[in-house]
């Protein structure tokens, strides 16, 4: 159990993503193909599925918005990877209530999940929690809070005009719709921790193990099992590091660059 060794988890730091560009690039892609997948869910091309895609985008983007500000409060300033974070956990939390709540809905849930989901990912870097790709914190605990959320904001109007009769919620008359969305969360956690331990103990089993043996940081697991580099950088000619200090010796002793804390803004 706990984190590798290496891992940073042990001591409460943060991972880092191994490139920013890829990762806002991704969560594009994973913002647009979220909208096709709340809309898609309603197997209709009507306006059931225009609500879906509406409130899909309003709750990530007030998401978003939210886990910067709370970011920029909490640690002095905003990241792309804290706003893409809010992002994801925004469009984990309206997933159960796409198509059931209107815009007002969609974004109070941004508004209020995100906060949660925050402060739940603090909690679990300071427990030592290892969960590198933010599974647990991110979708696991926003996919709960809007689970919990629906059974407040759930319009039984939103799809009238479709000829549908869904459930209401807390805030529209129907406190029995918050019980039955609470107990929906229960089976599902008791069912994915009960088949997600039986999986790991068989894996643990397993000639494989459940974990890779430990290694020296030099050899990344990614480099052996996977035959590439996520990053590629060249080879280092320690030659070619010698000329340029070298160089940049010279130039100084010249006159023609100067240190950096010396230079003009």
């Amino acid at each position: 159990g706990g984190p590798p060794s290496d891992s940073g988890s042990s001591t409460g730091a943060f991972l880092r993503a191994n490139n920013v560009v890829h990762t806002l690039v991704g969560a594009c892609f994973i913002w647009v193909g979220w909208l096709g997948f709340n809309g898609g869910s309603t197997l209709r091309a009507d306006g059931s599925s225009g609500i879906a895609i509406m409130s899909t985008q309003i709750a990530a983007s007030t998401s978003a918005l939210t886990w910067m500000l709370l970011e920029w409060r909490h640690r002095g300033k905003p990241t792309v990877l804290g706003i893409v974070s809010g992002e994801v956990a925004g469009l984990a939390i309206i997933t159960a209530g796409a198509g059931f709540v209107d815009q007002t809905g969609a974004f109070f849930m941004g508004l209020i999940g995100a906060p949660v989901v925050y402060w739940v990912v603090q909690l679990k870097v300071r427990v030592g929690m290892y969960d590198p790709v933010d599974a647990f914190g991110l979708h696991g605990m926003a996919g709960v809070t809007g689970a919990i959320l629906t059974g407040f904001f759930a319009n039984g109007q939103v799809l009238a005009d479709t000829g549908s009769d869904y459930a209401r919620g807390v805030f529209y008359g129907n406190g029995r719709q918050l019980g039955l969305q609470v107990y929906s969360v229960v089976v599902i956690a008791g069912w994915s921790f009960t088949a997600s331990y039986v999986m790991a103990r068989l894996l643990s089993l397993s000639p494989f193990g459940l974990r890779v043996e430990q290694r020296p940081k030099e050899h990344r697991d990614r480099d052996r099992d996977h035959a590439h580099l996520s990053v590629t950088t060249p080879p280092v000619d320690e030659d070619q590091v010698r000329l340029a200090v070298h160089d940049c010796e010279v130039a100084a002793s010249r006159g023609w660059i100067r240190p950096q804390d010396d230079a003009a803004p």
